[in-house]
This record gives C-alpha cells, sequence and structure tokens, in this order.
C-alpha cells in the first residue's frame, strides 16, 4: 500500500471553516495541523468541520491536536465536527467518548 502524503487544506467563508485533512494524523504530522488550526482559529467563534475522509491513521498527538481546537471553539461559543471518518478512526472517538462532543460522523453516515 502506498503511503499518501500528509496534507491540510482550508477553506474559510465567514464563520465557517472547513479543513480537510489526508494522511496519517500522528506524532510526525499533528504539529502542522496545529499550526494551521492556531493560525485559522484566530477568531475562534466559528463552525469547523474536519474532514477526515481521506485520513488512514490518528494517534494520540493527532487527537491531543483535535481536542485542544474543540476546547477552544467552546469557549469562543463555536462549534465542531469531524465528518468522514474510517469505521476504525471512528470507534477510536467511540472508545474515548468522545463521539458526541466533537460531532464525529462516520463515512458511512
Amino acid at each position: 500500500m502506498e503511503e499518501v502524503p500528509f496534507q491540510v487544506e482550508v477553506a474559510r467563508y465567514e464563520k465557517h471553516l472547513a479543513v480537510n485533512v489526508t494522511g496519517e494524523l500522528d506524532y510526525a504530522t499533528a504539529s502542522e495541523l496545529d499550526e494551521k488550526l492556531e493560525e485559522e482559529l484566530e477568531d475562534a467563534d466559528v463552525r469547523l468541520v474536519l474532514d477526515f475522509s481521506q485520513v488512514s491513521f490518528l494517534d494520540s498527538e493527532g487527537l491531543k491536536v483535535i481536542v485542544r481546537a474543540y476546547r477552544r471553539i467552546s469557549e469562543a461559543g463555536g462549534s465542531i465536527a469531524i465528518v468522514g471518518c474510517s469505521q476504525t478512526i471512528g470507534r477510536l472517538f467511540d472508545i474515548l467518548g468522545l463521539r458526541g462532543a466533537l460531532g464525529v460522523q462516520s463515512a458511512s453516515e
């Protein structure tokens, strides 16, 4: 299986922020997503949608970035959703009890 390079693409429309993430979100790549979200969440009162339909792996470093963004957005009155998760990644959010708080939707939903 060919490894897909990690990428973060951002689109913004007023208070809506769509972030497409591709590849493995892990220790080696989490800082890239964290930096991009830090830039984009200067005004954290937004509706953030993270598209994980192309994320093939997620570890604890990636989770920390997501939870940090969630806290910042929640405190500012915004919201977050993670869409397009594989069953494996969706199950990880279930195990951690984060599916509801993070608005996680699997690819099959």
